[in-house]
C-alpha cells in the first residue's frame, strides 16, 4: 500500500514511539486468507488500531495499493527490501511492521519528492507478479504549476 505523509508526525507504535518524516511511503503487509477485506479495511481508515499500519494511516492518505495474488507469506519482507534498494534515499524505520518476523522492517519511505520512486509508477519492475489496484491523480507530491 502506497502513503503520502503530507507533514512529519509522531505515531505513537511501541516502542518507544517513531517520527516519521513528510513523503513517500510503501507498506508491505500480507493477508493470507482475508486480502481484500484487509485492503477495504487499511483503505476506509477508521479508528480502529490493531497494526502499526494503521497508526500511520490515521494521519497519510492512501494514494496506491499493487497486490500479488497467491504471494508466499515471506513476500512482505522480500517486497521491502527490494523497495529500499530501488532507489537511493530510501529509507526504513525500524521493525515497523514486523513484529510477526525477524527482519529490518516492512515500511519504505522516501522524502518529499516521491514523485520520482520508479517502483509506484511501474510495480512490475520491482517484481513481475505485483498487479497496481489503485492509483491517485493527481500526485498529492507534484507540484502545482501555475497557469498565470
Amino acid at each position: 500500500m502506497w502513503l503520502w505523509l503530507p507533514h512529519g508526525c509522531h505515531l505513537p507504535v511501541p516502542p518507544p514511539g517513531l517520527w516519521l518524516p513528510a513523503g513517500l511511503y510503501a507498506y508491505t503487509g500480507s493477508a493470507q486468507r482475508a486480502l481484500p477485506a484487509r485492503l477495504g479495511r487499511h483503505l476506509a481508515g477508521g479508528s480502529a488500531r490493531h497494526w502499526h499500519v494503521d497508526y500511520l494511516r490515521a494521519e497519510a492518505q492512501v494514494v496506491g495499493a499493487d497486490v500479488w495474488p497467491e504471494a508466499p507469506r515471506e513476500a512482505e519482507c522480500e517486497l521491502a527490501a527490494r523497495l529500499a534498494a530501488s532507489l537511493p534515499g530510501a529509507f526504513r524505520p525500524p521493525r515497523f511492521g514486523a513484529s510477526d518476523c525477524r527482519c529490518p522492517g516492512h515500511l519504505v519511505g522516501w522524502g518529499p519528492k516521491g514523485g520520482r520512486v520508479a517502483a509506484y509508477e511501474a510495480p512490475e519492475r520491482l517484481h513481475p507478479e505485483l498487479r497496481p489496484v489503485l492509483r491517485s491523480s493527481p500526485r498529492p507530491w507534484q507540484e502545482r504549476r501555475s497557469t498565470r
